[in-house]
């Protein structure tokens, strides 16, 4: 399962420069993010949207070139090969927060007036939390009807997980979260962020468990060979 996933990482290689950039880039767009002092808000972004395109990327290529062919000609089982994708995801988030995280200490460093997020381990655990629940609602689509059947659905939920931590930052700190957040936030501000990244990721997992449960049952039936339409004679 371990070459599986480095695969992955492997057809998509020279992502590794646009993640340098992509990373620099939100340092810049989101230097006045609120709560940035607090908890790593920016860093949370990018690992989130980071399995995001790392999970695109795989579908497009696998969709474009049959990849998923030649996969599934190994001598590994179709539920090594969806479980390989959600540890996939998971390293994806790893390599995001990690990434995000040696940009920044580099722009801190240079020269410029930039106020780049500091980098806390704290972040860790929220960052594949966050990228989890998106996998987990991704993949099943993807394993079931391919990428252009869960193309849309992965780009509301990605997107509205990297919108989250700074929508739900904003609400916490101007006092505006309402009926639905605002005990949340009164029960938050009770427990360390690690504590609460811990928590978040333990639901994840849990929400993973049964997406892989999903995406093994609509995998394993799925017919990866259709019949071409029948040729009739003129």
């Amino acid at each position: 399962m371990f070459y599986l996933v480095l695969k992955d990482f492997w057809i998509q290689k020279r992502y590794v420069w646009f993640l340098l950039s992509y990373s620099a880039f939100l340092f810049v767009m989101f230097q006045d993010v609120p709560g940035s002092e607090f908890f790593p808000v920016v860093h949370l972004m990018g690992g989130i949207m980071t399995t995001y395109l790392l999970l695109l990327q795989n579908s497009v290529s696998e969709e474009k070139n049959n990849t998923h062919l030649l996969t599934n000609s190994l001598p590994v089982s179709r539920s090594q090969v969806a479980a390989a994708r959600y540890l996939t995801a998971a390293a994806a988030a790893l390599l995001g927060f990690l990434t995000m995280g040696f940009v920044g200490i580099v722009l801190a460093a240079l020269p410029f007036d930039i106020a780049v997020e500091p980098f806390r381990w704290v972040g860790l655990p929220a960052v594949l939390a966050f990228s989890l629940v998106g996998t987990a609602v991704y993949l099943p689509l993807h394993f079931a009807y391919g990428y252009p059947g869960a193309r849309m659905v992965g780009i509301l939920v990605f997107i509205g997980l990297f919108l989250l931590p700074n929508g739900l930052a904003n609400m916490y700190l101007q006092g505006e979260g309402g009926a639905l957040f605002t005990p949340l936030f009164q029960w938050a501000s009770g427990h360390s962020f690690w504590f609460l990244g811990m928590v978040g990721l333990i639901i994840s997992l849990a929400a993973v468990g049964l997406s892989l449960v999903v995406s093994w049952e609509r995998y394993k039936w799925k017919d990866l060979y259709p019949k071409s339409p029948a040729r009739t004679r003129p």
